[in-house]
Parts: structure tokens; sequence; C-alpha cells
């Protein structure tokens, strides 16, 4: 079993909730909230900034980095309308679908294909109807071009208007990520007569990682600004940010694989891992679906058991072949209790060997 196996029991797992319709309170987001990403992609609101055009039911996404363990509670994304258009019943009036996907990275330099990342596996989905979030204004003398790759278009100074999208998911739709992973947002909108919608770009200095991309007939897509704008060919980015709850996290004691030392190279199917839980806790409280050890991509548990004081895990050798290289490592498990309590551990210093 390899990664895409990984990740089809990650989306298994985490997205029963997917396709629900968004509860009724609401927030909106300000640099004081904080975020659980990399940093936050705050529109770029001089002239160099650009709406690109989400046709209806088009997918547009971005690669974020989740920067610690917990659930996605706030979405928030920048966009504006083509030549300041609203739809009839205003800027709530739209129907979104915002996602999460998985991460694939680019083949390795000199490899024929790709280059750039793209979202993997779609982990989680929900369904915005109009007037489910809520929408600001952005202040500002604003005077901004409208990009449509599929044309190819570009109109500078189409519009004026930029407008914050707000969208808030209760802790029991909400999709649960784990620190240092890079995921993907992706977003999906219907209902827009008469006015067209387009998702706002970041500031260049805002960039992250890789370009932003659409979908398109072939795949997904790299964005590029437009031939004839001053930051033509320069990677593209979409202007959002991602917040979320934390839940309290009890830690776990260190725990370990057998052996201490592994040879990735060897022929064994499972590998185990030992897990003592949080204290004054016993180990059948552990949920034990919830377990990941966490690398770049989460790494689920094929199997487990209680055996005595301990929760006894087996993970797949294939799947630590393709998240990890000979070293040494300390890895973080994350999960949470049959309470729904969350416990986070590293493990003691394990030697990877072989695959050289």
């Amino acid at each position: 079993m390899r990664k895409k196996l990984v990740v089809a029991l990650i989306c298994i797992m985490l997205t029963a909730t997917s396709m629900t319709f968004a509860a009724s309170s609401l927030a909106d987001w300000e640099p004081a909230d904080g975020h659980k990403m990399h940093w936050p992609q705050t529109p770029d609101i001089s002239q160099n900034g650009v709406a690109v055009r989400m046709p209806l039911t088009a997918i547009r996404a971005d690669d974020f980095k989740c920067t610690q363990t917990g659930y996605i509670t706030g979405i928030h994304i920048w966009g504006s309308f083509e030549k300041d258009i609203l739809p009839a019943s205003g800027p709530t009036g739209l129907l979104f679908t915002l996602s999460i996907w998985s991460n694939i990275p680019p083949l390795a330099p000199g490899t024929p294909g790709y280059n750039y990342s793209m979202p993997g596996t779609k982990l989680w989905d929900m369904v915005f109807p109009p007037g489910s979030y809520t929408v600001l204004n952005v202040p500002g003398n604003i005077s901004e071009g409208w990009y449509d790759p599929e044309a190819p278009f570009y109109a500078p100074n189409d519009h004026h208007t930029v407008y914050q999208f707000n969208f808030e998911i209760s802790v029991p739709d909400a999709y649960y990520q784990h620190v240092n992973t890079i995921y993907w947002l992706g977003v999906q909108h219907y209902l827009t007569t008469p006015g067209t919608f387009g998702w706002k770009s970041t500031d260049p200095s805002l960039q992250w990682n890789d370009n932003a991309v659409r979908y398109t007939a072939a795949g997904w897509a790299p964005l590029e600004y437009p031939s004839d704008h001053d930051y033509a060919g320069q990677p593209l980015d979409f202007a959002f940010v991602i917040n979320g709850t934390v839940i309290p996290t009890m830690p776990i004691p260190p725990w370990h694989f057998t052996p201490h030392t592994l040879n990735l190279a060897s022929k064994g199917r499972w590998i185990s891992a030992h897990v003592t839980p949080p204290v004054g806790r016993e180990a059948a409280d552990i949920d034990q679906k919830s377990v990941m050890v966490t690398d770049s991509n989460p790494l689920p548990a094929i199997w487990a058991r209680v055996a005595g004081s301990k929760l006894l895990l087996k993970f797949d050798r294939g799947d630590l072949e393709d998240i990890l290289s000979p070293g040494e490592y300390s890895l973080l498990m994350t999960g949470q209790l049959v309470d729904g309590t969350q416990f986070m551990g590293y493990s003691n210093t394990i030697t990877f060997t072989g695959l050289e």
C-alpha cells in the first residue's frame, strides 16, 4: 500500500460530514483572530491586484501549510465582481462549495512530467447556500484588473470594490487537520447571474509554495499573471486565510516503534508501535481510528489493539517508505480519546536505514 491508499483511508475517516450545510452562526476574520496556516494571504488591493474569474462550478485551488493541529472552523476568501455588477440579491447571493484536498508534490527535478504541486484527493467539502456566510466591504481606493484565464482575457481597471467572504464551520462538521501537513483549499460557486465572481489575488510578497491552480479538461494547471500585466508570467496565488478551533490536548509519553532501528528495504510488511495513553487514562480510552503519525502526510494505523497498559499499533512498511528516507527521526503522533479529548506526543529517536 502506498500514498494513494493512505489518502483514501484518511478520506474515509475524516469526510463523514461532507456536503452538509453551514451553521447559521457567523464570524468575520480580523488579523487579531489568528490563523492556522503559514500566514494569511490577504488581498492585493493595489492597482496590480486582479480578480480571477470563477466560471460556474469550476474549481480553483491554492495550497497552504497547517501550523497547528485542530479543526478548521473558519475559512475566509476575498473576491470581486466583474465591473462591480452584483448578483440580484447582493454579494451574499452566491452558493459556494468549499473543499480541502491532500497535496501532490512536484516530481523530482529532471523527471519528465509536471514540475508543480497540485491537489490530490478531496478530503472534505461543504456547501454554503446564500445567506449562510457574511460579507464585508474592504475599504480603500481600489481600481483593479479582471482576469479570465480560460479566454484568456485581461482588463485593467475593471472594478473598484473588494469583498471579504467569511465562512464559519461548527466543530462537528469541521475538517481535522494535522500540523506541518500541506493541504489545498478549493473554491466553487454557483448562482451568479447577473454578476460574475472572481477570486482575488494575494500580494506577491505573501505567496507561499507553488502557484494556485485551476481545473481544466487536461487536469490541474498552474495560474500565472496574464501576458499584459505588470507581473506577466509570474506565479499567481489567491487571497484567503484559514483559522480554527484547537481542542485542549493531553501529552502522551514518548512512544516507539519495534525495533528502534528499522531497515526500510527489508521485506517485512508491518511495523509496530507501542503507545502509552495520557496520564490518568487507559489504553482502551483511545479512539483507535483517530491515531495518526504525522510527517508530510498524516499516516493512519492499519491495525490496533489494547495490549495491557499500552495500545499496540501496526503501520504498513510501504507507507513509511513513501514518507521517510534513511536517517534519525522523532515522529509526531496525534489522536483523540473516545470522549473527544485530543492527545499528541513524539516518539523516541528512531533510526531508519536502507533505500539509499
